[in-house]
């Protein structure tokens, strides 16, 4: 029964689509199964949880509800429920991943084929979730037809909201399957990880594969530089770059899909002290156009007022929550120990939205992020799970694993 939970969470994390929406508000499905599978829960209550992971989980909250948001700290909770599930699966042998990726993969092929060949929307994001949920679907991007390819004459979304959350999925995903060398059929999930990647590539790819060869050779270089400056010099970089196109350019240089992803960086320079420390408040940014004219000039100031800075990575979170909120998550990753080769790729691929939202792609980071270093240890247990042909043994996992000590 528990690996059924286990199937249900991980297509529902990765086909965000088909979960529902109410008043703008996104219900994700996948957060729902870890609060209803009865062996994860009994798992939490006999777990001897790590002192340190425990009490960064404790401050994080903490720290959340002084923003007077629901919503923030749902969100809050949503990042360390669904993390948490993730590492469960992984010792229990249900780490079901990457068979969903390549489902996901599946459909984006479908959707090649329908449109570059037959010109028809087969199995398009909206379609599927207006099929399933009707005016309750989940908002959209871009649609597959709408999406000007980079490899391809078109970016295939799979189940995701749009091409470009796929393409993060997927090589979030991929980065998993690099150091997780012990699961079963890896070379084949490489091979359909890697065609995703071929069909959804969008300007975050692009971005992200001309630095992560240089990180990745690297790799014993970057794991030893601390993590303040590995999170410094990424902030620092993006707004140094922003800041130099926006002065030398203007703000209307660039279109409005690369403004979303940087007009925070550009805005950290115009908040007060008070706002800069303490931040103007969760999805607030909107209430201070008419003392600062950059927002109010923003493409986005009409049609996303309250999304206006929720693209730009690091400086969203500063934004929305100040300095001190922001030290403290980097403290934070003292705490848990978070390696800094991770962190990096983490900062990377979340540089286009902001590193605690609840998208399928942001929590897979995350759990990269705190988790990467720990998947060989368990991984033997999935193997074991299926056997040497990959399908379940009879049995199932219990019969064959012991106790392995906490990560």
């Amino acid at each position: 029964m528990g690996n059924l939970f286990s199937h249900l969470f991980y297509l529902f994390l990765t086909s965000p689509v088909l979960s529902p929406a109410v008043n703008g508000t996104s219900l994700y499905l996948f957060l729902v199964i870890p609060l209803i599978d009865p062996e994860f829960l009994r798992y939490l209550r006999n777990k001897r949880f790590n002192p340190n992971s425990l009490l960064a989980a404790l401050l994080l909250l903490a720290a959340s509800i002084p923003y007077a948001s629901l919503h923030f700290v749902l969100k809050v909770v949503s990042i360390i429920v669904a993390v948490g599930y993730m590492q469960y699966t992984l010792k229990v042998g249900r780490f079901h991943l990457y068979k969903y990726i390549n489902l996901n993969v599946a459909v984006a092929l479908v959707q090649v084929v329908g449109l570059l060949t037959f010109q028809r929307a087969w199995l398009f994001p909206l379609d599927v979730g207006t099929a399933l949920w009707g005016k309750y679907a989940l908002a959209t991007g871009p649609t597959p037809a709408e999406a000007e390819g980079i490899l391809l004459a078109f970016r295939f979304s799979g189940l995701s909201r749009e091409p470009g959350f796929f393409a993060s999925l997927v090589i979030i995903s991929f980065l998993l399957l690099l150091d997780h060398r012990k699961v079963p059929r890896r070379r084949f999930h490489l091979l359909i990880h890697a065609i995703g990647i071929v069909v959804s590539f969008s300007k975050i790819s692009l971005a992200f594969f001309a630095v992560f060869p240089f990180v990745f050779f690297f790799r014993r270089f970057v794991e030893k530089v601390p993590k303040s400056l590995v999170v410094g010099g990424v902030l620092a970089t993006m707004v140094a770059a922003t800041l130099y196109v926006y002065d030398y350019y203007g703000v209307d240089y660039v279109n409005q899909s690369f403004q979303h992803r940087t007009f925070g960086y550009a805005l950290l320079r115009e908040l007060s002290a008070g706002d800069l420390l303490f931040g103007v408040g969760f999805r607030n940014v909107v209430s201070r156009a008419g003392q600062i004219p950059l927002i109010m000039h923003s493409s986005m100031y009409e049609r996303y007022p309250d999304m206006i800075a929720g693209g730009s990575g690091l400086a969203s979170i500063i934004i929305d929550h100040g300095v001190l909120f922001f030290l403290m998550l980097v403290f934070l990753l003292y705490l848990v120990e978070a390696n800094a080769y991770e962190l990096l790729l983490f900062l990377l691929m979340s540089i286009n939205d902001n590193p605690l939202a609840s998208q399928s792609y942001v929590l897979l980071g995350i759990y990269y992020m705190l988790f990467n270093r720990y998947s060989d240890a368990y991984a033997w247990r999935l193997a074991e799970a299926l056997g040497p042909t990959g399908r379940p043994c009879p049995g199932g996992t219990s019969a064959r694993v012991g106790r392995v000590t906490s990560a």
